[in-house]
């Protein structure tokens, strides 16, 4: 048997997956537990079984990309704690391995990482961000601070493409700053430049566009533009018609067409449209100092936490109005205090890496002209249990699947010379969550 292997040039383009939501967490500072919401119905389902662990003062809750744990962030624990999302109970905490927090408030894990990160207040030296290992639950360290120390850090967020994390310091350079650690080597490079001295407070950061971050202000009653390309302030969100009074945080519908801003002293939600960079309007509604906030586009609603009035509002996002009656949870499950909101939602990332070769396989007389793709595992944590590859980009014509645990490729044979084709790879998560397609295109 004698065999001709020719490559061609090809085309790869991937994307996210449109995630599904079963459920969301709802923190209780106060109350120290978590409330469950089911979205379908907007009823209070329960509360997470606390399994005997004092969880004081949950502030901020962290889905894992596989939606199997959830972490809870209680900053008078000193501790993060994780629930079994599955038994919505609580089962143990990240073990701090030598490493301490110290009062932590928020964190992150970067979707194709193995490590996660969260921000410490009251470390010494004005805080700290912690590195743990998300296979193991324990902390590996602290980011190197490289000189450019943190001071009362508050929030954190990730650049889309995972490179960077800025960090938000309330009291950083005597009023406020935001730092800039560099994910590959997990150490801070400097802070942004904020030339008009713009920041002075900063609670919360979030990522607008690719390119684009807004930091809300709570001393300042702003909120603050960063162009993240330069990492530089380049001004503030135009709030002149409808000022900002004690804004907290800020939660962005990406893509990114509002974002939404709730104001602890007024009880109001502004509305930014962020291609202007000015806000429009409040949320036609009442409600009493508004925290958390959660997108359901499935819904084309959003869920605002009140921690002033223990219930949770539905705003109706294209009217921008509130749809009462408000949740409450009673008279079996009220809430107290909620502060923040999670989905419980599984993702599928696409295949990485994928190519395309024209095989020639010549037996004889006989010629079998194969299209052979192939791609690497874009999952960290083995979510995904197989992989489909379709004709179309509609994912409607079947041509293969591949189990996630053998040889990732496909041999697609008795191809027509000349012939171009074009496939369309997703991975399937176990629980049935589909990626977006990547693709390539073969000639033969």
């Amino acid at each position: 048997m004698k065999r001709t292997l020719l490559v061609f040039l090809l085309a790869i383009c991937s994307a996210w997956a449109e995630p599904f939501v079963e459920k969301v967490y709802v923190a209780n500072y106060l109350g120290n537990f978590i409330s469950i919401l089911d979205v379908e119905s907007n009823t209070i389902l329960g509360y997470v079984d606390n399994n005997g662990f004092d969880i004081t003062h949950p502030i901020h809750l962290l889905i894992t990309p596989d939606a199997k744990k959830c972490y809870i962030v209680a900053d008078f624990s000193d501790a993060v704690y994780i629930i079994d999302t599955a038994q919505d109970k609580i089962v143990g905490s990240l073990n701090t391995n030598g490493f301490p927090f110290y009062f932590p408030q928020a964190m992150l894990i970067p979707l194709q990482g193995q490590r996660g990160y969260v921000n410490n207040q009251n470390a010494p030296g004005g805080g700290s961000v912690s590195i743990f290992d998300i296979t193991t639950d324990t902390v590996i360290g602290y980011v190197n601070t490289n000189g450019f120390p943190f001071d009362v850090p508050t929030e954190m967020e990730i650049n889309p493409s995972d490179e960077k994390i800025y960090v938000t310091n309330f009291n950083g350079a005597g009023s406020g700053n935001v730092s800039i650690i560099d994910v590959a080597t997990e150490t801070v490079t400097g802070y942004v430049n904020d030339p008009f001295n713009l920041i002075s407070n900063p609670t919360h950061i979030s990522f607008i566009s690719d390119t684009k971050s807004y930091v809300v202000d709570y001393g300042g009653n702003s909120v603050t533009i960063i162009d993240t390309q330069a990492d530089m302030v380049t001004a503030n969100v135009d709030d002149s018609s409808f000022p900002f009074d004690g804004p907290y945080k800020c939660f962005e519908r990406f893509p990114a067409d509002i974002v939404l801003v709730g104001n602890l002293n007024s009880d109001k939600v502004s509305v930014i449209d962020a291609d202007t960079d000015t806000v429009i309007q409040y949320v036609t509604g009442t409600f009493s100092e508004p925290t958390g906030i959660h997108f359901d586009d499935d819904e084309d609603v959003a869920y605002i936490a009140n921690y002033g009035s223990n219930t949770l509002s539905i705003v109706d996002l294209q009217t921008l109005m509130e749809i009462p009656p408000p949740i409450d949870g009673l008279p079996d499950f009220p809430f107290l205090t909620p502060v923040d909101l999670e989905e419980v939602v599984s993702i599928a990332l696409p295949p990485a890496s994928l190519v395309g070769k024209a095989m020639r396989d010549t037996f004889s007389s006989q010629v079998d002209l194969i299209n052979r793709i192939s791609w690497q595992s874009n999952d960290p944590l083995s979510n995904i249990e197989s992989y489909q590859i379709y004709r179309d980009a509609a994912l409607t014509d079947l041509i293969g699947t591949v189990p996630s645990g053998g040889n990732l490729l496909y041999d697609d044979h008795n191809r027509t010379p000349g012939s171009v084709s074009t496939y369309y790879v997703v991975s399937v998560s176990e629980n049935g969550v589909v990626s977006d397609f990547a693709f390539v295109s073969v000639s033969q």
